[in-house]
């Protein structure tokens, strides 16, 4: 009987051991499924993640380009503005020579806009032969008594300046006693515009 109750028991054991193996090797498929499971949960969620950045992202882009044709648009208002604003560029030009230049107002001389007949917001303006939609409004500019470095200065100004100028013709008088000098310095300039 004692040897029946050890074999018993062996097979019991032997029993045991069969199914904690089972057992064990179940739970490990069943872990293996629930971590495939919540494995793919995350990659979706990722795939949304990523998909949600890139739609951000493209926004964002979207609005830098928006502002940053916004800016353009308001950049190419200044420089070629869509009158010819006489007043103002008078103003301007007056303000680049005298402050920002550096010429004393008393040896600006004239300035003159060409043109003439019934006013309107064309008169005196040229269609530009090199771009189409684009007007030059030509104006002459006359200064005495400067020197070589203030006609640098003061062309560099106009070349920085808020709204597109060109200088078409530059002619300079120098000043025959003293070197450096300048008497007169004609300018024929001309503004653009794009009505």
């Amino acid at each position: 009987m004692k040897n029946f109750q050890a074999k018993q028991f062996f097979y019991v054991m032997v029993a045991a051991t069969i199914l904690s193996f089972g057992g064990i090797i179940g739970a490990f498929y069943w872990g293996n499924q629930q971590l495939e499971s919540k494995a793919d949960i995350i990659a979706n969620l990722q795939t949304d993640y990523d998909v949600s950045e890139a739609k951000i992202t493209a926004l964002k882009s979207a609005q830098k380009s928006s502002d940053l044709t916004e800016s353009a648009t308001k950049l190419l208002d200044v420089l070629l503005p869509r009158q010819k604003e006489q007043e103002k560029l008078l103003a301007d030009i007056i303000y680049t020579a005298s402050s920002e230049a550096g010429i004393p107002f008393t040896k600006l001389g004239t300035i003159s806009f060409s043109g003439g007949g019934e006013p309107s917001d064309l008169s005196g303006t040229e269609q530009s032969t090199n771009v189409p939609g684009v007007y030059t409004y030509p104006f002459t500019m006359s200064i005495r008594d400067i020197s070589y470095e203030t006609l640098l200065k003061l062309l560099q100004e106009i070349e920085t300046n808020g709204r597109l100028v060109q200088i078409d013709n530059l002619q300079i008088s120098p000043d025959k006693e003293t070197p450096g000098q300048l008497s007169t310095v004609e300018l024929s300039l001309k503004a653009f515009l794009k009505p």
